[in-house]
């Protein structure tokens, strides 16, 4: 799933993330799902990766049918500096009945599956080879990169040559950085209707997938495909 976050408080996460959007704005952060945050903690610092202590965290929320929950997830952030492209963390969702309400699942838009998300880095080898580790999966070239496949979805690694070869109409913000991430969709045809409904302007890749550069207050760009992949896993 997307979530918008935004940084209010005076701490030291939030002077992180004012610092990476100073410097572009964009995705800053992707969580990777786990059974068990502490065992992928330890197993990160294991491999040489420092880490933040693990925290619990939880949040109130609403229900379809009015009563009140409160949604608990285990978050193993990285230290400061760790990964350049932005912050990659773990979690472990501990009520998931909760996060996973059928009403969360349809979206006007036609969405229906976060698949991939952008990197873009100058040096695409040492990158996947450092994400190979960190993510505990191989890596597989690409045309002009790499990508990771996981049980859901993709990471993409790609020069930012590369990035503008597969999007001609796309600017990357500077590497090294999250560039974007792309969508699964029901119906490429309904999507763009309703994008174009929505004022966002969208082009058409060589391998069909729906290309949307984000306004500048978002930032990157969003691939929407039915199920082809997004263009630069074709490039």
């Amino acid at each position: 799933y997307l979530e918008i976050l935004a940084a209010t408080l005076d701490t030291s996460l939030a002077k992180e993330i004012r610092a990476r959007i100073a410097r572009h704005v964009g995705v800053h952060l992707a969580a990777f799902g786990v059974n068990d945050a502490a065992a992928e903690r330890e197993r990160l610092v294991e491999q040489g990766f420092a880490q933040r202590p693990l925290v619990a965290l939880k949040r109130a929320t609403t229900l379809a049918d009015g009563a009140e929950a409160t949604l608990r997830f285990t978050v193993v952030r990285p230290q400061p500096g760790l990964l350049p492209e932005g912050r990659v963390q773990f979690l472990s969702q501990d009520t998931p009945e909760l996060v996973w309400e059928q009403r969360w699942l349809e979206q006007p838009n036609g969405a229906q599956a976060l698949t991939d998300l952008l990197l873009c880095v100058d040096d695409v080898d040492e990158c996947a080879r450092r994400y190979a580790r960190y993510l505990r999966t191989d890596s597989q070239s690409l045309r002009a990169g790499a990508v990771l496949r996981f049980q859901r979805g993709a990471l993409s690694i790609l020069t930012p040559a590369a990035v503008r070869a597969s999007m001609p109409r796309v600017q990357p913000d500077p590497a090294p950085c999250m560039a974007g991430y792309a969508l699964r969709v029901a119906d490429l045809a309904a999507t763009r209707g309703w994008l174009e409904q929505a004022g966002f302007a969208c082009e058409q890749s060589a391998n069909g997938a729906l290309v949307l550069a984000m306004p500048a207050s978002l930032g990157g760009v969003v691939a929407f495909h039915d199920g082809g992949g997004p263009p630069w896993r074709k490039h």
